[in-house]
């Protein structure tokens, strides 16, 4: 009876165990497949070329290190390395140095694995290799096993974007905005146009009014010798802008773009570039030209010509203010000869439209360039621009002295209050409203009653909507698309700028939002002008 119980309590025990193999194998199976339930191999496993061997994949990269011994560096880079991704990043905002031959120091398991950079294999803290393309590849091999790991660097310097290196001699800080400028060396890296790169001695200086005194700085480089920079004409001065109170860096551009497709004449240009200075990232900048007489600027007869600004800061001589409105007038060209003649066009224009009782039926229209002036202001009202009311930063020349030459308005110039600016920080596509039209003189301003006097003529008016019909076939609209195109190539220059300048995620606002709300209000803005525009000829008659 006892050998009986045995047997069965065998016999249940040998059951028992059959289902749990079944039950184990199963499990394997199933933790085996994907989502589409086909059989994969587990992650430390790696077939053969005749697929009939599996190998440990015990081949791992340990450490990866720039060490600043070994290379142009101030600090050691040391990557952060995901096992899972095979991906070795290194993140920094310090300069990194001679990017075409760094050498790498790192370490992995075991003395039989071979690393190799394409073909060439390599020597921790010997070897060379270019890292001016991002994602170099280290493959490790064990025998018949392979491992790639990719090394990828986050970076102001692999942002897709041209790269400008200043150095100031002595290392000497810009501390203050002054006319004098520190001796520096420049250097431009543009990896994608390598024709464009270029190394050259330099001044640098601060600039800008207000912009000045916000935490990025905006700056003006004066090269030793005329310096073409993107295949634009040579000149020795430029601007750099910093763009620090707009949330999307995109203000400027845009409404270049716009004077650009108006067909305005002179209108600046506008190439993004990350900045280096004294070997510390200052973050995303405008470069772009200085607004000056020359033959590859605002190219007018420079003795007989005269390019003036417009500007309630009234802080350059020479300068003089209109009797009637008192326009404030500062004459950037000519220099070292009489302006008188200057003052003289200037007040003849505005008798013509404040002090004449028969306007707009005299001559005014003799004295302006009125396709320039349309163009100017739709620019700047797409834009809403409400610097022209103050008024700052408005430009106007006139070519020569002949007399069918007439004052034109341009080149376009400052929107840190346009886009539907608030009026502080950095908030932005809010306000609305049509800024130039009859009657719309905002108060006193003496910009807003100068500009919209125009729109107190009928035949003005009438010739403003024909060619806000004529853009709104073609070029207003691109401007939408131009927005998209360049956000998606300031997408990673955006995350390094603001992680330099963090101001806008203290605010919990970020680039792509922000850049939703500036779609939205443009596209709301022009939908908006037209509408009040196509009522010009009943209203201003």
């Amino acid at each position: 009876m006892k050998i009986k119980q045995v047997f069965s309590s065998l016999f249940l025990l040998s059951l028992l165990f059959g289902a749990m193999l079944t039950l184990v194998f199963c499990t394997q199976v199933d933790e085996s497949k994907n989502a589409d339930g086909d059989i994969q191999q587990p992650s430390d496993t790696v077939s053969t070329d005749s697929g009939r061997e599996r190998l440990s994949r015990r081949e791992k990269l340990l450490t990866f290190t720039f060490s600043k011994s070994n290379n142009d560096l101030e600090n050691n880079l040391v990557a952060v390395i995901d096992d899972v991704s095979r991906v070795a990043k290194i993140e920094t905002q310090r300069w990194i140095g001679h990017l075409d031959s760094l050498v790498a120091s790192y370490a992995t398991t075991g003395d039989s694995v071979i690393v190799a950079v394409g073909n060439v294999v390599q020597q921790s803290g010997v070897t060379p290799n270019d890292f001016r393309k991002n994602n170099v590849v280290y493959r490790l091999t064990v025998g018949d096993s392979v491992v790639d790991y990719t090394v990828v660097f986050v970076s102001p310097q692999f942002t897709g974007l041209p790269v400008m290196k200043v150095d100031i001699a002595g290392g000497k800080e810009i501390t203050q905005k002054t006319d004098e400028y520190l001796s520096a060396d420049v250097q431009l890296i543009d990896n994608n146009n390598p024709d464009n790169s270029f190394q050259k001695k330099s001044g640098i200086r601060g600039r800008g009014n207000l912009s000045w005194v916000y935490e990025k700085k905006p700056y003006r480089l004066k090269f030793d010798s005329k310096v073409s920079m993107f295949g634009l004409g040579a000149e020795k001065s430029w601007v750099l802008l910093a763009n620090w109170q707009d949330p999307t860096i995109l203000s400027n551009d845009i409404a270049f773009e716009l004077a650009r497709r108006f067909g305005l004449e002179y209108t600046n240009h506008s190439h993004y570039v990350e900045l280096f200075l004294n070997g510390t990232y200052r973050g995303n900048y405008q470069l772009t030209e200085q607004v000056q007489v020359g033959k590859n600027r605002i190219n007018i007869d420079e003795d007989n010509g005269f390019l003036v600004e417009i500007d309630t800061y009234y802080d350059e001589e020479p300068k003089f203010q209109t009797r009637r409105i008192k326009l404030p007038v500062m004459v950037k060209s000519p220099e070292d000869v009489s302006t008188e003649f200057v003052r003289t066009d200037l007040q003849v224009l505005e008798d013509a439209l404040f002090g004449e009782s028969n306007f707009p039926n005299n001559s005014y229209r003799d004295l302006v360039d009125v396709e320039s002036l349309i163009n100017f202001l739709i620019v700047n009202e797409l834009v809403r621009n409400q610097e022209l009311n103050h008024p700052k930063s408005v430009y106007a020349y006139k070519k020569d002295n002949a007399p069918e030459s007439k004052i034109h308005f341009g080149p376009v110039w400052d929107f840190d209050w346009g886009f539907g600016y608030a009026e502080y920080g950095h908030a932005y596509f809010s306000k609305s409203g049509i800024l130039f039209r009859k009657g719309g003189y905002n108060g006193e301003q003496i910009g807003s009653r100068f500009f919209n006097r125009f729109f107190d003529d009928p035949a003005f008016c009438r010739q403003y909507k024909q060619r806000w019909n004529e853009l709104m076939n073609s070029e207003i609209p691109a401007i939408i698309p131009h927005i998209d195109n360049m956000a998606e190539k300031l997408q990673k220059s955006q995350y390094q700028n603001y992680k330099r300048w963090p101001t806008y995620e203290e605010n919990k606002c970020n680039f792509t939002s922000e850049v939703a709300k500036l779609k939205s209000w443009m596209q709301q803005r022009i939908d908006y002008l037209n509408k009040e525009i196509s009522k010009f000829d009943t209203l201003q008659e």
